[in-house]
This record gives C-alpha cells, sequence and structure tokens, in this order.
C-alpha cells in the first residue's frame, strides 16, 4: 500500500493511502458517463428550440466541447482538488509536498491530459500509473501531485467514546471544549496513524500544540495518547451535555 504524508494546519504529517489505478479509472469513467449524459441534453434542448435544424445545433456543439474541454480544470481547481467522479470515490488530487496543489500545479496536469488521455488514447495515463510508485500520470510527474483516498470524517455525533453512562462520566479537561471541530478531526487521524505505524512521536508532538494553543494545563497521569483521548471524551461530553 503506498502512501504519502499530508500536512496539517498543526504541521502534523498524517500518512493517506495513494489512489489505485481501479479507483482512478472509475472516477474517469463517472466524469465521462456525466458527459455523455449532458451531450444528449444539449441534442434535446437543441431539437426542442430549432425542430427545423439551423445552425443552433454547431453553436451547443462548440459550448458543449469547452465546457468538456475546461471542465477537469475548474473542477479541481474550486473543488479542492476533486471532479464528480473523484467526489463519488471519495479521491483527490494532492501536492507530494503535503500542500493543496498551486494554480500552476493544476494548469500542468491539466494541460497534460492531452498526451495522458488525447492523443494517446488513455494509454500514456495509464501506463504511467501504473509504473510509478505513487500511481502518477504523466501529469502528476509533471506537476509534483498525485491522487490520494480521501478518508471520510467522523462527525460528532459518530462518536462513540461516551455511552448511556454519561450522566456519571466527569471530564478532566476544561479546555477540550474550546477545541474546534478540525483539531477533533486530526485527533481522530493522528490516532488512527499512531494505531497503524506506532509512531508515539506524531502523538506527543499533537499533545502539546494542542496544550500550547488551548493553554491546556498538564494533568498526572494523562499524557501521550491517554491525553488526546481524554480530549475527544470531553469534547463529546461538553458538546452533548449542551443539547
Amino acid at each position: 500500500m503506498s502512501i504519502v504524508k499530508i500536512k496539517t494546519s498543526q504541521n502534523i504529517d498524517i500518512d493517506f493511502e495513494i489512489a489505485g489505478i481501479a479507483e482512478r479509472i472509475w472516477a474517469r469513467l463517472i466524469d465521462l458517463g456525466i458527459f455523455i449524459l449532458l451531450f444528449f441534453f444539449l441534442i434535446s434542448i437543441n431539437s426542442i428550440t430549432n425542430p427545423f435544424g439551423g445552425g443552433g445545433f454547431s453553436f451547443i456543439f462548440i459550448i458543449y466541447v469547452i465546457i468538456a474541454f475546461c471542465y477537469p480544470l475548474i473542477m479541481e481547481l474550486f473543488f479542492n482538488g476533486q471532479s464528480f467522479g473523484k467526489m463519488a470515490l471519495k479521491i483527490k488530487v494532492m501536492s507530494l509536498d503535503g500542500n493543496q496543489p498551486s494554480l500552476g500545479q493544476y494548469l500542468i496536469r491539466w494541460i497534460s491530459r492531452l498526451v495522458d488521455f488525447t492523443l494517446s488514447s488513455g494509454a500514456v495515463g495509464l501506463v504511467c500509473t501504473a509504473l510509478t510508485d505513487n500511481n502518477q500520470r504523466l501529469g502528476d510527474l509533471l506537476a509534483g501531485t498525485t491522487v490520494i483516498k480521501v478518508k471520510p470524517r467522523t462527525t460528532l455525533a459518530d462518536l462513540t467514546y461516551i455511552n448511556e453512562e454519561q450522566e456519571v462520566y466527569e471530564p478532566k479537561i476544561f479546555e477540550a471544549q474550546l477545541i474546534s471541530n478540525d483539531d477533533i478531526y486530526l485527533i481522530q487521524d493522528v490516532l488512527k496513524t499512531y494505531v497503524k505505524t506506532n509512531n508515539y512521536k506524531l502523538v506527543t508532538t499533537l499533545e502539546r500544540k494542542l496544550m500550547d494553543k488551548y493553554e491546556i494545563k498538564a494533568i498526572d497521569k494523562v499524557s501521550g495518547e491517554l491525553f488526546l483521548e481524554t480530549l475527544l471524551k470531553d469534547h463529546h461530553y461538553y458538546s452533548t451535555s449542551r443539547v
């Protein structure tokens, strides 16, 4: 399983799994399916508005080509590295340095589609993706990007750290109620990564950053992964007790 490290807003490196060839192909097929439906929709509109023919179809066809040509760039640029196909497969474009791709990187990927897909009928993109360690097509290699799997975020309602006995639970960290949802998700990601990699430094680094950010005082015998788990429990306690 190939992974890439993504740096969060707290400067914590989280491992994300790189999307496989099958997922990328299915995402592209979904996008193609959307444009096939769009094509027939535009033909139907043209037949209604121009029942006797004329130049209407030529105009609609030009609009269709422009939309199809610009679609990958516009979607990835304004929808966090995702087309509708990528959204459906829960994958997205990400820079190999762990940051969101820049406009220049998106442009390189977009222009390279001419070689990856159009001129080679997809052969170049398929071969490059299959042979590279990070599953990169030519456009990814030139832009320094890849496509990663996006793990579905757990909502606060899904947390199961406190059961029906919540009434007798006593929170230990008062500042837990101040923690943002983004930091809650980050704690969850770090704990999941810790279980997989046993990287304790990742846990202690996040612990220090959260203590500094929210001015949390050290608690006796509560540190490391226990500290992060306690933050999750206490945050859930405070958020549900206010409902």
